[in-house]
């Protein structure tokens, strides 16, 4: 299956966001364990082959509000779990708008394309409180590092 991405549907364009988060991020892929998915957690194919930094990992989020503020950018997980655990999205993802504004529109363009298909919105995570973008609270929210909509 060929999944619809953050943009116009490319595969390579998705991998080219989500890299450029994780580079972001401090991600040393070479230093990284392999990829490892909770039980039931799936991501579309060829995404696997991506390596989170440590303290990083994939959620489904079952996207519905989507808004942005002045500090930051986020999505509403429906499936959310406050501040989410390892196979559960947080209540919300959330990306700095100041600092990445760049990945803060994908991610409202990825988040309003879920929420409009009905897909699902595959989130890189950073389990982290510390690295929340401002108004991200720490016990409903997470940072966004990278995201993927199938």
């Amino acid at each position: 299956m060929t999944p619809n991405v953050v943009f116009r549907g490319e595969l390579m364009i998705s991998l080219a966001v989500l890299g450029a988060a994780m580079a972001l991020s401090g991600s040393s892929m070479a230093d990284d364990p392999p990829l490892r998915l909770p039980p039931g957690v799936r991501i579309p194919e060829g995404l696997a082959d991506l390596q989170p930094a440590s303290g990083e990992g994939w959620v489904m989020c079952q996207a519905a509000e989507i808004a942005a503020f002045f500090d930051r950018a986020h999505v509403r997980c429906l499936n959310g779990v406050d501040h989410g655990t390892r196979t559960q999205p947080p209540a919300f993802v959330a990306v700095d708008i100041v600092t990445q504004p760049g990945l803060a529109a994908a991610l409202m363009t990825a988040g309003a394309r879920a929420r409009d298909s009905g897909n699902t919105l595959y989130v890189l995570i950073d389990y982290a409180p510390a690295a929340n973008p401002a108004g991200c609270l720490a016990d409903d929210c997470r940072r966004a590092a990278g995201f993927v909509v199938e």
